[in-house]
C-alpha cells in the first residue's frame, strides 16, 4: 500500500499504521531494450554492443553471448560470455547499447558459466564485540540458529549480496554498534569473489 501497488480496499489488513519506505534512485531502462536482451538469451544470439565501464573513460565495443538476467536490488544486469575477454561476467543493462544482434550464432553453453550455476554459502555471525544480550537480539533479527545464519547465493551474485548487507569489504569494524554482523568464512568468500572477477570457473 505504501508503494501504491494496492489500494486500501484491496488490503486484508484491518488497520494500517503510517508507513515509511526507504527511497532509492529510479534506474529506468528501456522496455524494448530489455525485450531484445531476453530474446537474445532465448535464441542464443551474439549481441554486438557498446559498454561503458566505470574503469574506462569511454564506451568499448564488445560482443556478448547473454544467457541470464540478474537483479542486484537497484539495477538489472545481463549475465553473458564476453568474447573479447573470453570470460563470463555481468553487465549493467543501463550501460549497454545494442548495435547488432547476430541471430542464433552463439555456440556458448550457459552451463559452462560455473559462476552462475554454483551456489555458495556466506556464514553470518554477530559481531564479536557485542554483549550477550546484544548478540541474542541480533540472532533473532537475522533468524540465526546457534548464532549463525547461512546465506546461500549464486557465486556470480556474491558481491551484490554482501553489498546489500554493507559487508562487501569483508572488514570487521571496531564499532560493533554500527556493524551488527560479520562474515565468518571470510577467506572462502574472498576467494570466490576473486575467482568470479577473474572469470575462473572452479570452486
Amino acid at each position: 500500500m505504501a508503494r501504491g501497488a494496492i489500494s486500501a480496499d484491496e488490503c486484508f489488513v484491518g488497520y494500517v499504521p503510517p508507513t515509511g519506505i526507504v527511497s532509492s534512485p529510479s534506474r529506468s531502462i528501456c522496455v524494448d531494450e530489455v525485450a531484445r536482451w531476453v530474446r537474445a538469451c532465448r535464441d542464443r544470439s551474439i549481441v554486438g554492443c557498446t559498454y561503458q565501464s566505470m574503469e574506462e573513460e569511454g564506451p568499448k565495443a564488445v560482443r556478448l553471448s547473454p544467457h541470464a538476467l540478474g537483479f542486484d536490488g537497484l539495477r538489472w544486469h545481463i549475465r553473458a560470455y564476453c568474447h573479447e575477454r573470453m570470460i563470463f561476467r555481468d553487465f549493467a543493462i543501463g550501460r549497454l547499447g545494442i548495435q547488432i544482434v547476430e541471430e542464433g550464432d552463439s555456440h556458448v553453453d550457459p552451463r559452462e558459466d560455473v559462476g552462475w550455476t554454483t551456489l555458495v554459502e556466506v556464514v553470518l555471525v554477530p559481531h564479536p564485540k557485542l554483549g550477550r544480550l546484544q548478540r541474542e537480539a541480533v540472532a533473532r533479527d537475522y533468524g540465526m540458529s546457534s548464532d549463525r545464519h547461512v546465506l546461500t547465493c549464486q557465486k556470480a551474485m556474491l558481491f551484490y549480496t554482501l553489498r546489500h548487507l554493507n559487508l562487501e569489504s569483508l572488514s570487521v569494524s571496531e564499532r560493533a554498534a554500527e556493524q551488527h554482523v560479520i562474515v565468518e568464512n571470510v577467506e572462502q568468500v574472498k576467494r570466490w569473489m576473486e575467482e568470479d572477477r577473474a572469470g575462473i570457473q572452479g570452486l
